[in-house]
C-alpha cells in the first residue's frame, strides 16, 4: 500500500493505492539507505539509481545534493494526482511532480521506518511461488 500526503501549487491532497508488489518494498528499503550513505559522504559520485519500475504511477526520476540534504523528485500518476487531475483520466502522462529535501539522518530514519512497517507485514515465499512449482 502507498498512502501519503502532498502539497503542490498550493493544493494538498491525500492518496492511497495498493500499488507495490511484494519484491518492491525491500528495494526501496535498501535505495534509502544507499541514498542516506551518498548523502552522509556529500559524494559527487553519481546517486544511487532508485529500483527501476516501482510503480508505473509513483516514480523517482531524479535524486541530487543540495546544502548536504538530499532532493528527491516524485512523480505521482494516476491514482496517486490530485482529485481534480485524476477524475476521469485513463493514461498516464502530466504527473504531479515533487521535491521531498531530507538530510541523511532524515532518509535513514524513513527506511528504517519503512522497513519496520514492512516487517509487520511477512511475505510467506511459499505463496509467492508460481503455480506448479514444488510446494504448491
Amino acid at each position: 500500500m502507498v498512502e501519503g500526503e502532498a502539497t503542490l501549487d498550493g493544493q494538498a491532497w491525500e492518496f492511497r493505492w495498493q500499488a507495490l508488489t511484494c519484491d518492491t518494498p525491500p528495494l526501496l528499503v535498501g535505495w534509502l539507505l544507499r541514498l542516506e550513505e551518498w548523502v552522509t559522504e556529500r559524494s559527487d559520485s553519481d546517486p544511487p539509481a532508485p529500483p527501476w519500475l516501482i510503480e508505473p504511477n509513483l516514480q523517482f526520476p531524479r535524486v541530487r545534493q543540495s546544502n548536504g540534504r538530499a532532493e528527491i523528485s516524485v512523480e505521482l500518476n494516476l491514482e496517486f494526482l490530485p482529485p481534480d487531475r485524476r477524475n476521469g483520466r485513463r493514461g498516464t502522462g502530466n504527473p504531479a511532480v515533487l521535491t521531498l529535501r531530507a538530510t541523511a539522518e532524515e532518509v535513514q530514519q524513513a527506511a528504517i521506518d519503512f522497513a519496520a512497517t514492512i516487517a509487520q507485514h511477512p511475505v510467506n515465499p511459499a505463496a509467492s511461488r508460481p503455480v506448479g512449482e514444488p510446494g504448491n
